[in-house]
């Protein structure tokens, strides 16, 4: 019988499984090791094996104090750049903006900070400040691809420093059409 088999033959028997739930975990050299070395049975292994999973969890919660409101009559993409003009060449396909930042008509959107949290990318920019850029949704739709829109110019660019945002209560609106 191969490994395979063994294992659809234990999960087969239903029932059966607590009685030979070691055969699965014995086919891990590492838990082989862990079961052998320690001499575990039952509810020590269990319990050792979830402290050994959860102690490699880092738990890195993502900034998302800054919401972008639209207030356009047109749907619109934003973007974010540590630098005043927009990252060239652009690393995302149009469809990453289109999906994950676009921003509908009268609608809003929680931006995320993923790397660290807003104030401290503020204080990397280059200018100290949120550069958000603005895209128009038909004109990606359009060029199709961000870095033409990028060498056209095709965008408004917002500027708002750390103080400006906490007064904002970090909310962002985006009004007038574009």
């Amino acid at each position: 019988m191969t490994i395979n088999n063994d294992v659809a033959h234990v999960l087969r028997r239903g029932s059966h499984w607590k009685k030979n739930r070691r055969f699965l975990f014995q086919q891990s050299p590492l838990m082989m090791y862990i079961i052998h070395s320690f001499k575990m049975n039952g509810m020590k292994f269990y319990i050792v094996l979830i402290i050994v999973l959860f102690s490699s969890c880092v738990y890195d919660p993502i900034d998302k104090r800054l919401l972008v409101v639209n207030h356009q009559t047109n749907d619109i993409v934003i973007y974010w750049n540590s630098d005043t003009i927009p990252e060239f060449p652009s690393v995302n396909h149009t469809e990453v903006y289109l999906t994950n930042y676009g921003i509908r008509s009268n609608d809003s959107l929680w931006v995320p900070e993923d790397g660290a949290n807003w104030p401290k990318y503020l204080d990397s920019a280059i200018n100290k400040r949120l550069n958000l850029f603005v895209y128009n949704v038909d004109t990606i739709k359009k060029y199709n691809n961000i870095d033409t829109i990028n060498i056209k110019k095709r965008y408004q660019r917002l500027e708002y420093s750390k103080q400006q945002l906490e007064k904002l209560n970090w909310r962002i609106v985006v009004k007038g059409a574009y």
